[in-house]
């Protein structure tokens, strides 16, 4: 149907279209009969804007469970103090219940006498020449020795964990608990069919900038379409303003766009849902979402020089999105209290897929060094790449 047959069809019903609704029908003209079935026994405005098409579209169910945003004002101690308590109480929480944990005690209990035991504590310090830790709880300390190389690696201070231990002639550790995710647990999936769409870094701006990869990307868009989609830009978009602007715009205008803003992202106001910090989501009233930003996650690539799906992995286990204390706390804590079902953040290296006890585990990679994305089918969970390559 052209443009004018559009223009037509509306006109007999008394109504205009405006530039933007015009281009979304002559894009999406499945959705013509459908809008003015649903507006049959309505009076409908003599121009049709985008603003008023929109609350005839299906609307996002995204609901925000938590954002890990560090506190603005002043701390005193005692904030502090409350912080980690509150911290410790909800991952010992989650360690306790293990059935691993054989004769678990405080440290205060801990005698000459006893030879096998576990505790739950939260790591002080953390000796790198003799592979020790000093755990703490609520009753006192301890130093514990740890054999395996790579745990000690993984070990970071301000980790709260439990510790199956042997005494001989001192506390060694024989297995590390991790709060880590439930081993049995549902795989949660939509009813209906939803697609997630996870990309970045198409460094519009740049100079070595690929055109032909960007419109290929479009062009895709446009030919494959879904009743619901998100599309997720995890950053690296373009250091323009305008840039950005047109790059929404060339989004399917009824897709749900979430937008995380990289360092090179201009501060451009676009009508998405923004995401400035790591933060919790719920879609569809079914599946938890993990958006994080790379900013907070570089420090544990440097920390543990590990790609950064590994460290994602490493973070899941401890149930802690930063555990390391870093002068600043965050405005509740930094505790997974929920456990996502998709853990998703930006890598500048290559995309990445894990899945990790009914966790998927996506780097998106950059698209302008390797130009593929990511579609989740929800209702199924696979996920594929999808590579212009």
């Amino acid at each position: 149907m052209e443009k004018r047959e559009i223009i037509k069809k509306f006109l007999a019903i008394g109504s205009q279209l405006d530039f933007a609704s015009l281009e979304f029908f002559f894009k999406n003209q499945d959705k013509i009969d459908q809008f003015l079935q649903k507006t049959e026994s309505k009076q409908l405005p003599k121009i049709i804007t985008m603003n008023f098409l929109r609350s005839f579209l299906k609307e996002p169910n995204i609901e925000t469970l938590k954002t890990f945003s560090y506190k603005k004002r002043r701390v005193s101690v005692q904030d502090t103090v409350r912080y980690f308590t509150n911290t410790y109480e909800k991952l010992r929480n989650m360690i306790a219940g293990n059935p691993d944990l054989i004769n678990l005690i405080s440290i205060n209990k801990i005698t000459t006498q006893t030879k096998n035991f576990s505790l739950i504590g939260s790591v002080r310090e953390k000796d790198e020449e003799n592979k020790s830790i000093t755990i703490e709880d609520t009753t006192g300390e301890i130093e514990i020795y740890i054999n395996d190389s790579e745990i000690f690696h993984e070990i970071v201070v301000d980790d709260v964990l439990g510790i199956v231990c042997t005494k001989t002639d001192r506390p060694s550790a024989e297995r590390i608990i991790w709060p880590d995710i439930p081993l049995r647990r549902s795989i949660n999936k939509t009813d209906e069919d939803v697609y997630c769409l996870f990309v970045s870094g198409f460094n519009m701006g740049a100079e070595n900038f690929n055109k032909k990869t960007y419109e290929n990307f479009l062009e895709w868009l446009r030919k494959n379409k879904y009743d619901k989609l998100y599309i997720f830009i995890l950053g690296g978009v373009s250091s323009k303003k305008e840039d950005i602007i047109n790059f929404f715009d060339g989004l399917p205008l009824d897709s749900f766009k979430i937008f995380v803003p990289g360092e090179i992202d201009s501060n451009t106001n676009v009508d998405v849902l923004l995401i400035k910090q790591p933060t919790i989501l719920k879609i569809e009233n079914k599946l938890i979402f993990l958006i994080c930003r790379g900013d907070v996650l570089s420090k544990y690539t440097k920390l543990w020089n590990e790609t950064l799906n590994k460290v994602m992995l490493n973070l899941l286990k401890k149930r802690q999105l930063d555990p390391v204390f870093d002068k600043q706390i965050y405005e509740e804590d930094q505790v997974l209290d929920v456990v996502p079902d998709v853990f998703v953040s930006q890598d500048s290296n290559e995309p990445s897929l894990l899945n990790y006890k009914g966790t998927t585990i996506l780097t998106t990679g950059s698209f302008a060094s390797t130009p593929s994305f990511w579609l989740m089918n929800l209702k199924t969970r696979e996920t594929i790449k999808i590579d212009f390559a």
